[in-house]
C-alpha cells in the first residue's frame, strides 16, 4: 500500500471491509492481477496489481482524480486480513479465491442476468432516486487574481454554480457536473443531502441549458490549457470554481444582459467584486474615463479613479460602475498598470504645474487616449498639424564608428536628441508615441548599438567592419522606417566612378608607365586606394571623408594587374615604369590605353602586307620567313627579346640574318654578338657571308690572345663565338654592351646553375634572341630558365611558375615565342622515313655482355651507401653495356672477336653505297667512330669525320665539300655535330647507338632533312635485340613527350637527368 494514501481514506477502506462490502476477489495469474468487486454507492470493479508495482484501477471519481481510492484500499486490506501477499510471485500458498467456491461454480446465464439486474437495481435504490422536476440555476461570477502576488491587471473571473429545486446547492465538482450534463446523467447535489438530479435538457430552462452545455463543452476541451496558461495558484484551484475563458465570460455577459433581472424560472447571473454583489453595465463600443483634469491656481490636479480595475486577459476595464470591453493588446494594459501603480503611490492624485502637466500629457496622453478618455482635457491646448509617429534613422560612419540618429516625426514637427534638429510648435502640446520611440531605441540596442551622449553608436575593429555592419543592420530595420544618410554616405551610394589606367612610353619604347587615376581624387589618395585594394579591403575612407567602395571602382582585370605589378616589380609605384613586354599580361586591363594599344598591336599582329625584304639579302624569303623577320623587328622596336623556335630545317639562320639587315638600316653602329655551339660558329660566318655579303662578320676563335686581338681589331663587326670561349672570356664580354645578343641552340643554356648560364644572364645587352628547334620538349623548369635569360621578368618566380598550367604558360609566352613546324608552313620537303634495324649479339660479344651485366647487378643489389655515388655507378655501368652493344673493343682493347651490330652496319653500309646513297653516321662514342674509320680506310671508302677535337674551320670546310658532292660517308660525333650544321648533301642517316632523348635524334636527322634537301631521306636506328638498347628504346617512347633532356655535357650535370628508377628499368632490375 502506498505510504502517501491519507489515513482517512484507509479508514474508509477498512469500513468497507468491516461492512462486508468486498464481494469477490479472483486472481488472474497470467495477467498478474486481482479482480475484485466492492459495493459502495454502487458496485465497483477493482483491478489490484499483483506485481508489486501497485498500479491499481477503479472506476470511481476519486480514483480518477488521485489514482487511489477507498475501494482499492479495501481490497488490499481484505487480502491482508486473509494472510495473502498481493505480489503473486512471492506467494508460497495456492492463490486465494473469495468466495472459496467461486471457481467450482459452473457459469450460469441466469446468475449473470441476476448480477446485472442487481447492479442496475442498486442504481435505482430509494436513497438515489432521481427527481425530474424543473431545476433552478444561479450563476455567480467572482473576480480574483490568479496568483497571490500578481499585479492587478492579471485578475481573472471564475464561476460558481448553484443548482436545485426548492433549495439551491453549490456544485462541488464542476468536472463531474459538466461530464454528467454532457451525458444527460445524474449528479449528486450535496454530500449532506442524499439527493441527485437528472441533468437532462428537459430539466432546465432552454436558454439556461444551452449556456450550461456550451460552458461544459469549453471546460471539457480547453480548461486544462486555460489554467496552465494563467498560472492559477494551487490554493485558488478548486473543483467548485470554473475559471472562465474569454469566450465563457462573453457568453455569461450576454446571458446576463438578456436576463438582467431574472427569467420566468428564476435563473439569473450575479457578479461579485471583492465578494460584494454589484450591479454592472457592460459596454463594447465606449471608452472608459481613465483620468480627470482639474485646474486651480495655475496648477493642475490629475486624478485616477481608485476603483478602476484592469482585466488584461479579458481586455476589459472596470471604472467602478461599468465594465468596458476594448480592442487593445495586452501591452496597453501593462502601460495602464504602470500608471495605476504610480498614481496609487500618490493616493490617485497627482498635482503638477502647467509645464509638468503638458509634459505628462505629451508623453502619456497618446497611450491613454488610444482606448480611454481624459475628463476636462479641453483645459489643455494641442498643436495643430500633428500626425502619427514616423521614425527616421540618419546613418553616418566615421572610421571605426557606425553612428545612428533617431528622428521622430509627428506631422510637421520632429524631435531628436541631436542639438538643433528639433522642429517644435510655437504653442500647444504634441502627443508623442513614447512607446513607439522607446521600441525604436530598443531595436537599435538589439543591433549592438549603444547610446552615447546624443547618438547611438556601434564600434568596430576597422573601417571594413563598420561598412559591413552598415549594410547588414539595415536589413533588420522595420519597413516603415525612413533611412537617410550623411552626405558622404549619399555620395558613396551614388558613386559610379571607376579607376582608369593611363599608359605612357619612354624614348626607347622599352618601358611603359602605368598610372591609375580616379576622378576628383588626388594622386596620394589614389595610392592609398591601391594599397587598400592590395590588402583585400572592401572599403576605404579618405582623409576628406569620402568613402570608396574598393570592389566597385576596380575591374577584376585591373585588380589582377595590380597584384601582378606588385609581385613582379617590388619597387613599382603608381605611375612607375614596367618593361613593355610585361604589360601584355594586362591586355584586358590596359586595352583602352593608347600607348599600350599601339604596343599590343605591334607585338600581337607584327605582319605588314607591304613588307619587302631588305635589298641586301641575297635570297628570297618564304612568307612564313618574312613574318618571322617582321616579328623580330617589332620586338626590336621595344627592345624586347624573343625565342625563334621553328622546327629544324625551316631556316632560323637566314631569318635571323634578314632581321639583322633591317636592324642595321635603323641602327648602323649596332653591336651584335652571336653565341653558338663550337661546331657551328664557322657555319654562321658562312651563312652570313652567303646571305648578306656586305655585312662584316668575324669569328672569335683561337687562343685567348688571338680572340682578344680579333675583338680589338673588329669592334663594329658581328662577333661570333662559341659558348665555351665566351665562358672563358666572360670578363672581356661583360665590359661590352650588345644591342642584339643571339643565342643559337639556346636550349644548351637551360641549366640555371651553370657558370655559362649566369654569365649570359649578366651580360649587358638590349635585345636577346634565342634560337632553338626543341624548346618546348624540354623540362618546364629548364624552359623557365631559358625564358628568364631571353626575357627576364616575363615569367613569374619559379615557385609560382611551377603552379601554372601549361595553357597559362603558353598564353603568357606566346607573343615572344615563334614556333612553326614544316607541316604548318606547308614546306615542300622530300619524305622522311625512320626504320628500326635489329642486330643480335655475336657469341663472344654475348658472353662479354652477360658477364658484365651479372657483375653489375650483383654490385648494385645493395641500396646502402651514398645515393649520388650509387647513381653515378649505375650510370657508368649502363654506359659500358651500351658500348659492348656497339663493339666489345670499346671496353676491352684486347677483344679479338666481332660485333653483331657492327657486322650488320657494314652490310647496311655496303647496300646503301651500292645504291649511290650518301650517308651520315652518328654515334655518341668517338672510339666507335675510330673503328668505323679503320673499316672505311680498309675498304677505301671516301669519308669525312667531325668529332669534338675537329678544328672549327676544318668542320665547315668538310661540310661544304660534302654538300658539293665529295665523299660518300660522313662520320659525326652526336655531341660535336648533332646541331647547327647543314648537310643536305646526304640522303641517308645511320643512328648507330640510341640516345636517351628523342629530340637529340631529331636534331641529328634534321642535319639532312631540311631546306635545301632534294631527295627522300631514309633514317635507320640500329638496336641490339635482347639488350638494354631495347629497354632504352622503350624508355624513349615513354619519355618522348617529356621536356627533360636527360644528358648534357659534364658541367650541366648529366647524371642528374636520369632517375634511379629509370636506370633500374634499363638494367631490368626491380625498382627500389
Amino acid at each position: 500500500m502506498r505510504w502517501s494514501i491519507p489515513t482517512k481514506m484507509i479508514e474508509e477502506g477498512r469500513q468497507l471491509v468491516n461492512q462486508d462490502r468486498v464481494l469477490k476477489v479472483i486472481p488472474n495469474e497470467n495477467e498478474a492481477i486481482w479482480r475484485a468487486e466492492v459495493l459502495d454507492d454502487e458496485k465497483y470493479i477493482v483491478i489490484l496489481d499483483g506485481t508489486g508495482k501497485e498500479e491499481d484501477i477503479c472506476r470511481c471519481i476519486t480514483w480518477q482524480q488521485k489514482s487511489y481510492c477507498p475501494h482499492t484500499v479495501a481490497v488490499e486490506l481484505f487480502l491482508r486480513d486473509h494472510d495473502v501477499v498481493r505480489a503473486m510471485a512471492y506467494s508460497k500458498k495456492p492463490l486465494f479465491h473469495y468466495p472459496e467456491n467461486v471457481m467450482d461454480q459452473h457459469p450460469s446465464i441466469d446468475k449473470l442476468l441476476t448480477s446485472y439486474r442487481e447492479r442496475m437495481d442498486y442504481k435505482l435504490s430509494d436513497q438515489d432516486q432521481v427527481k425530474t422536476y424543473r431545476l433552478k440555476v444561479q450563476f455567480e461570477i467572482y473576480d480574483m487574481t490568479g496568483l497571490q502576488y500578481q499585479l492587478s491587471s492579471e485578475r481573472l473571473f471564475y464561476l460558481r454554480l448553484k443548482v436545485g429545486y426548492d433549495q439551491l446547492y453549490y456544485v462541488q465538482d464542476f468536472t463531474d457536473f459538466y461530464r454528467q450534463l454532457l451525458n444527460a446523467g445524474s449528479y449528486r447535489l450535496s454530500n449532506r443531502h442524499d439527493k441527485a438530479v437528472w441533468l437532462m435538457k428537459e430539466a432546465f430552462n432552454a436558454d439556461t441549458y444551452d449556456l450550461l452545455y456550451q460552458l461544459a463543452l469549453i471546460k471539457e476541451n480547453n480548461n486544462h490549457r486555460l489554467e496552465a496558461g494563467l498560472n492559477i495558484s494551487t490554493s485558488h484551484q478548486s473543483p467548485q470554481r470554473d475559471f472562465l475563458s474569454q469566450k465563457q465570460l462573453a457568453m455569461l455577459i450576454d446571458f446576463y444582459q438578456e436576463h438582467s433581472e431574472s427569467n420566468q424560472d428564476g435563473d439569473n447571473i450575479q457578479f461579485y467584486l471583492d465578494d460584494d454583489l454589484v450591479e454592472l453595465n457592460f459596454y463594447q463600443d465606449k471608452r472608459p474615463v481613465l483620468l480627470e483634469l482639474q485646474h486651480k491656481d495655475g496648477n493642475y490636479l490629475v486624478i485616477m479613479n481608485p476603483r478602476m480595475r484592469l482585466y488584461k486577459f479579458y481586455q476589459m476595464i472596470f471604472d467602478g460602475y461599468n465594465l468596458y470591453r476594448i480592442e487593445a493588446d495586452q501591452s496597453y494594459f501593462d502601460d495602464l498598470e504602470l500608471l495605476q501603480g504610480t498614481f496609487a503611490d500618490h493616493s490617485y492624485q497627482w498635482q503638477l504645474s502647467a509645464d509638468e502637466v503638458e509634459e505628462f500629457i505629451s508623453c502619456f496622453g497618446y497611450q491613454i487616449l488610444a482606448h480611454g478618455l481624459i475628463n476636462n482635457i479641453v483645459l489643455l491646448s494641442f498643436a495643430s498639424g500633428m500626425g502619427p509617429l514616423k521614425v527616421e534613422i540618419a546613418l553616418d560612419v566615421s572610421d571605426r564608428l557606425l553612428q545612428a540618429d533617431l528622428i521622430y516625426h509627428y506631422g510637421q514637427y520632429q524631435l531628436s536628441d541631436t542639438p538643433g534638429e528639433n522642429i517644435l510648435p510655437e504653442k500647444g502640446i504634441i502627443l508623442r508615441d513614447i512607446k513607439g520611440e522607446i521600441q525604436s531605441e530598443q531595436q537599435l540596442i538589439k543591433l549592438a548599438f549603444e547610446k552615447s551622449d546624443n547618438q547611438f553608436i556601434s564600434q568596430f575593429d576597422n573601417f571594413n567592419q563598420t561598412m559591413e555592419a552598415l549594410n547588414d543592420c539595415q536589413k533588420f530595420f522595420p519597413d516603415e522606417w525612413t533611412v537617410t544618410y550623411s552626405q558622404q554616405l549619399e555620395e558613396w551610394q551614388n558613386n559610379d566612378k571607376q579607376l582608369k589606367v593611363e599608359t605612357g612610353k619612354n624614348e626607347e619604347n622599352r618601358f611603359l608607365t602605368i598610372n591609375f587615376t580616379l576622378d576628383d581624387v588626388d594622386d596620394d589618395e589614389v595610392n592609398e586606394i591601391l594599397k587598400a585594394i592590395e590588402q583585400n579591403d572592401q572599403y576605404l575612407q579618405l582623409d576628406s571623408g569620402k568613402i570608396i567602395d574598393l570592389k566597385k571602382i576596380i575591374t577584376p582585370q585591373q585588380n589582377k594587374m595590380l597584384k601582378q605589378l606588385r609581385s613582379g616589380n617590388t619597387h613599382w609605384e603608381n605611375g612607375g615604369q614596367v618593361p613593355a613586354y610585361q604589360s601584355l599580361k594586362y591586355a584586358d586591363a590596359l586595352g583602352q590605353a593608347v600607348d599600350f594599344e599601339q604596343f599590343y598591336q605591334d607585338i600581337i599582329h607584327p605582319a605588314r602586307s607591304d613588307y619587302q625584304s631588305n635589298p641586301g639579302l641575297k635570297t628570297e624569303l618564304a612568307p612564313y620567313q618574312k613574318y618571322a623577320v617582321q616579328w623580330l623587328g617589332q620586338l626590336a622596336k621595344y627592345n624586347l627579346g624573343g625565342l625563334l623556335a621553328d622546327e629544324m630545317g625551316l631556316g632560323k639562320t637566314v631569318q635571323t640574318v634578314a632581321f639583322l639587315l633591317d636592324y642595321f638600316d635603323k641602327l648602323p653602329q649596332a653591336n651584335v654578338l652571336i653565341l653558338a655551339p663550337a661546331s657551328v660558329i664557322y657555319n654562321w660566318k658562312y651563312e652570313i657571308q652567303r646571305f648578306a655579303p656586305e655585312v662584316k662578320v668575324v669569328v672569335l676563335d683561337g687562343s685567348v690572345e688571338e680572340r682578344e686581338k680579333i675583338r680589338q681589331e673588329n669592334p663594329k663587326a658581328i662577333w661570333i663565338c662559341s659558348y665555351h670561349s665566351y665562358r672563358n672570356d666572360q670578363e672581356a664580354y661583360h665590359q661590352e654592351y650588345f644591342d642584339v645578343l643571339i643565342l643559337d641552340e639556346a636550349q644548351a643554356l637551360k641549366n640555371e646553375r651553370t657558370v655559362l648560364y649566369q654569365s649570359v644572364v649578366n651580360q649587358d645587352s638590349g635585345m636577346r634572341i634565342g634560337l632553338s628547334g626543341t624548346p618546348l620538349e624540354n623540362n618546364l623548369n629548364e624552359f623557365w630558365a631559358l625564358m628568364q635569360m631571353i626575357l627576364p621578368g616575363l615569367l613569374p618566380q619559379k615557385k609560382e611558375f611551377q603552379a601554372m598550367s601549361i595553357e597559362s604558360i603558353r598564353k603568357l609566352v606566346s607573343p615572344f615565342v615563334l614556333r612553326r613546324t614544316k607541316q604548318e608552313v606547308q614546306l615542300e620537303l622530300p619524305d622522311k622515313s625512320v626504320h628500326n634495324r635489329y642486330a643480335s649479339l655475336e657469341s663472344n660479344q654475348k658472353a662479354v655482355y652477360l658477364a658484365y651485366l651479372e657483375d653489375i647487378r650483383d654490385r648494385l643489389k645493395d641500396n646502402d651507401g651514398n645515393g649520388s655515388h650509387k647513381h653515378m655507378e649505375m650510370l657508368a655501368a649502363i654506359t659500358r653495356l651500351r658500348q659492348i652493344c656497339c663493339h666489345p673493343a670499346l671496353v676491352n682493347s684486347d677483344y679479338q672477336g666481332t660485333s653483331g651490330k657492327f657486322e650488320y652496319f657494314k652490310r647496311m653500309l655496303e647496300r646503301a653505297l651500292s645504291n649511290n646513297r650518301r650517308i651520315l653516321v652518328f654515334s655518341q662514342f668517338t672510339s666507335m667512330l675510330a673503328i668505323m674509320q679503320d673499316y672505311l680506310d680498309q675498304e677505301a671508302i671516301n669519308y669525312f669525320i667531325i668529332e669534338g677535337k675537329t678544328n672549327k674551320e676544318k668542320r665547315q670546310d668538310q661540310v661544304n665539300r660534302f654538300n658539293q658532292g665529295e665523299g660518300s660517308v660522313f662520320l659525326i660525333s652526336l655531341r660535336a655535330g648533332g646541331v647547327g650544321i647543314n648537310l643536305t648533301g646526304a640522303d641517308t642517316v645511320f643512328l648507330y647507338d640510341l640516345w636517351w632523348n628523342p629530340s637529340v635524334e631529331e636534331q641529328a636527322i634534321g642535319r639532312a632533312h631540311r631546306i635545301g634537301q632534294t631527295k627522300d631521306v631514309e633514317v635507320y636506328r640500329f638496336i641490339t635485340e635482347g639488350t638494354i638498347e631495347e629497354r632504352i628504346a622503350e624508355l624513349q617512347e615513354e619519355k618522348r613527350h617529356l621536356f627533360d633532356e636527360l644528358f648534357q655535357d659534364e658541367e650541366m650535370g648529366e647524371s642528374s637527368h636520369l632517375t634511379m628508377d629509370d636506370l633500374r628499368f634499363i638494367l631490368d632490375m626491380p625498382a627500389s
